[in-house]
């Protein structure tokens, strides 16, 4: 369902990020789902990056444990949607620590997608400058370990109850402030679960979770002056 709404409005544009672990069940038993990926991915709406291997919050296993998990994810992320290279990264959890940007740089990782302020809660007091003080609509060069730097864009909404009215109402308000109150680019993410729209379904929120989904992307595309782009796009053209 999730697919179905992105090909009815074909002007939005959506990365993802799967584990290689539900990569290979996804091949293995859902062929019809790797092919509506790779239709996607051919015609340029969809993306997909890397989420590693399994699902692991990083900072909490050894690192050589997490290389592992990045190695073997980028791997099964070339094999079943025969790309050359997943460009972005999504941490699990959005769990993020210094140590983590070389490792994703040493596999050919160019960019990262985490929740702004899983970021600060994940070195307080630490390498990174308070939150409040950087433009977080704009992907920020972030410093890890080894000297390593890696560029990272990031969402600020909730995500399981995202889809209820009332918090859309609010991010469509304060979409329309951001578009009001600034005059260069504001780079506006927004990260979801996939099994959003079955876990409203699931505690009662919503009858069919799929609806809500459909309603945000038509609620979207018909949005004035705004810019649908990947985000390895994106960087790539600025």
């Amino acid at each position: 369902p999730l697919f179905a709404a992105l090909e009815e409005f074909p002007q939005l544009r959506a990365d993802l990020f799967f584990s290689g672990y539900s990569e290979l069940a996804l091949a293995q038993q859902y062929p019809e789902v790797v092919r509506t990926v790779k239709g996607g991915l051919s015609e340029g709406r969809l993306g997909v990056s890397s989420n590693g291997y399994e699902h692991v919050s990083l900072p909490f296993v050894s690192h050589h444990s997490a290389r592992k998990h990045i190695v073997k994810g980028v791997e099964t992320d070339r094999r079943v949607w025969g790309i050359g290279q997943p460009d972005g990264f999504y941490p699990s959890d959005c769990a993020w620590d210094p140590t983590l940007g070389l490792l994703l740089r040493e596999n050919g990782i160019a960019w990262v997608l985490n929740h702004v302020w899983r970021l600060r809660d994940s070195c307080p007091g630490g390498l990174y400058t308070d939150l409040r003080d950087l433009d977080t609509l704009q992907p920020i060069n972030i410093l890890c370990a080894g000297g390593a730097r890696i560029p990272m864009f990031f969402h600020e909404n909730n995500n399981y109850y995202f889809l209820r009215d009332a918090d859309l109402d609010h991010w469509f308000a304060e979409l329309d402030r951001v578009k009001s109150a600034r005059e260069d680019d504001a780079i506006v993410c927004v990260g979801l679960d996939m099994e959003t729209p079955l876990v409203l379904e699931v505690q009662g929120v919503a009858e069919n979770g799929a609806d809500g989904f459909r309603a945000f992307a038509r609620r979207l595309a018909e949005i004035p002056d705004v810019r649908f782009t990947l985000l390895g796009d994106y960087l790539r053209n600025h």
